[in-house]
């Protein structure tokens, strides 16, 4: 396995800590603001590590003459089509999260468990 570049190194910890904190809010014993708080981590944690891959392999995670990063959408289409690094069920589930992410940051979400911990259930 290819040494990780340090952009890509810390990409993972960012990732890393974000899922760590989702986890940590989503067992935790009250309900207040864990729905959104999940959203919002897991979905930034998925982020990181999808650009940290960008990253290693491009060595950039912007288009040319842009100081601005890919959004997310742009980055699991690259991780799908270019890196291959997700497939068609992994592309569906994590934008389906981006919406709900989207949904939790600029409106208002409401999920039952169940379609709350789909996310955490093995396949």
């Amino acid at each position: 396995m290819p040494r990780l570049r340090h952009n890509s190194r810390r990409f993972k910890e960012s990732a890393v800590d974000s899922l760590v904190l989702a986890i940590e809010l989503f067992n935790r014993p009250q309900d207040r603001g864990r729905v959104d708080s999940v959203l919002l981590l897991l979905q930034h944690a998925f982020e990181m590590l999808i650009k940290g891959k960008i990253w290693q392999e491009r060595g950039t995670i912007t288009e040319t003459g842009s100081r601005i990063s890919h959004r997310f959408d742009k980055c699991l289409r690259i991780a799908r089509d270019d890196l291959n690094v997700i497939d068609s069920d992994g592309f569906t589930a994590l934008t389906m999260l981006s919406e709900l992410r989207n949904c939790a940051a600029h409106n208002l979400v409401q999920l039952s468990e169940d379609a709350f911990t789909f996310m955490y259930r093995p396949a």
